[in-house]
């Protein structure tokens, strides 16, 4: 199995290496007016200040925001499933995400609008709706069995993002929140990729931190005490890290669900155990599916442009209803 395991990466590896460039030169060149090769390669070298203009300030902002929202919420969801033990946990199932659209609009009402005050926001969005969560599912008998704690992360994140939506439109600024809401990269400026940027650095300490302490973890939690494992520790800052991940990606492109149930869930067919190895796969694996998602988003009703989360939905629903149907066969 683990030389299996270790052939399978390595042609995976050498694939990846070939097809993301593709995927990003494929991004790079199809848009709303597509461009030639060749006006591609002098904007990437500088020969054409205009091409130059066009890739640097329109098409790489959007391409790097792609690449660094899904690790943010691939990563988190990795996190999430890792500690709870519970495949359908992700960012978008336990409210994470629409406690960040709550923060958000929040910083709107208060006029709070402006530098990394909406981020923060977020943030502080992301992880009060989380505990609410956390509470309501101890305050219930077996409110953590699996699916019993996601069906309430799902409530309690429906009930919060219809809030939002409603305080958005009392603001008067629905019109400009709809594309927040539905989530979408076609908007990207350098000052977005820097932001994401900033909370992938931050959260990069506490994830090596991290990673050395989720080997084993399949285990239950008086095996781990055993070992010497801080779980309740591991739990909070997993999550906290998660949170911060995913709320500055939704401060940043909007509402966008399902990576986080996706991407994890496809590294774990790898049947690899190596929690670092388990990250690195979540990283290559979400830049296809954020890449492919960005590109079809383009072609579906091209020149016209079809949110990301929209692609991003049509796959993310039946994975997550094959995922508890998975789960409850395992569980018969």
């Amino acid at each position: 199995m683990i030389s299996e395991v270790i052939f399978i990466s390595k042609k995976f590896l050498i694939i990846t290496a070939f097809v993301i460039p593709l995927l990003c030169m494929g991004s790079l060149l199809i848009g709303s007016s597509s461009i030639s090769f060749k006006v591609l390669m002098d904007g990437l070298l500088f020969r054409d200040a205009k091409s130059a203009n066009l890739v640097y300030e329109l098409r790489m902002p959007r391409l790097l925001l792609t690449i660094m929202v899904g690790y943010s919420l691939s990563i988190s969801g990795f996190l999430m499933q890792t500690v709870s033990k519970n495949k359908l946990v992700s960012p978008s199932m336990v409210g994470i995400i629409d406690g960040a659209l709550m923060g958000v609009v929040l910083s709107q009402l208060w006029n709070l609008n402006f530098s990394f005050v909406t981020p923060i926001a977020a943030i502080l969005g992301a992880l009060i709706t989380v505990g609410f969560v956390y509470c309501i599912a101890g305050a219930i008998p077996g409110g953590f069995v699996k699916t019993r704690f996601v069906l309430i992360g799902i409530i309690v994140s429906n009930v919060i993002g219809s809030l939002a939506n409603l305080i958005s439109i009392k603001l008067s600024f629905f019109q400009e929140a709809n594309l927040f809401f539905l989530g979408t990269v076609s908007n990207a400026k350098w000052w977005d990729v820097n932001t994401v940027l900033i909370s992938i650095l931050i959260t990069a300490i506490p994830l090596v931190y991290l990673l050395t302490q989720l080997n084993g973890f399949y285990l239950n939690e008086d095996m781990l005490h055993s070992l010497g494992k801080p779980v309740k520790l591991i739990k909070i800052l997993s999550f906290t890290v998660a949170s911060i991940l995913s709320a500055v990606s939704i401060s940043v492109v909007g509402k966008i669900n399902f990576v986080g149930l996706i991407i994890p869930n496809i590294v774990y067919m790898f049947r690899i155990t190596s929690p670092a190895k388990q990250l690195f796969l979540n990283t290559i694996i979400s830049m296809y599916f954020m890449l492919i998602s960005d590109i079809l988003s383009k072609l579906i009703k091209y020149p016209y442009e079809t949110q990301i989360s929209f692609v991003i939905s049509f796959i993310g629903i039946p994975f997550f209803f094959y995922i508890i149907k998975k789960q409850g066969d395992q569980n018969e």
